[in-house]
């Protein structure tokens, strides 16, 4: 069960990076519904939460066992990210990618269970 909680860590970082990737060439940093800064952060933390997920997903796959705590601490920080930001989508009114991250909150809370059990 820890391999299925390694892919789906990989296919999640890998999915945020090509996600944020495709929002910088659209110009996402000059948008006006938030600011600069605001949006240079929030792309850091997924940047990282991204590479912590990835990294842990092949560490798990590696080492096994040991690398149970950063896997739970990685997917903690993606709970966290798919629990604030529905509220963006929320407030455009666009239920599509709320629904993704209802689904990916799920998902994520399984796979913390599965490592902490």
């Amino acid at each position: 069960m820890h391999t299925a909680v390694a892919l789906y860590c990989i296919a999640v970082g890998i999915l945020m990076t090509v996600w944020w990737t495709a929002s910088l060439r659209r110009g996402v940093l000059r948008r006006h519904d938030r600011s600069r800064s605001e949006m240079t952060l929030h792309i850091l933390a997924e940047a990282l939460t991204a590479t912590l997920l990835v990294a842990s997903g092949l560490t798990l796959l590696v080492i096994g066992d040991g690398a149970i705590p950063v896997a739970t601490l990685a997917l903690g920080m993606l709970l966290y990210t798919v629990i604030v930001s529905p509220g963006y989508f929320v407030a455009r009114h666009e239920p599509e990618p709320v629904y993704m991250f209802g689904g990916l909150m799920m998902l994520t809370v399984a796979g913390a269970v599965v490592l902490v059990t």
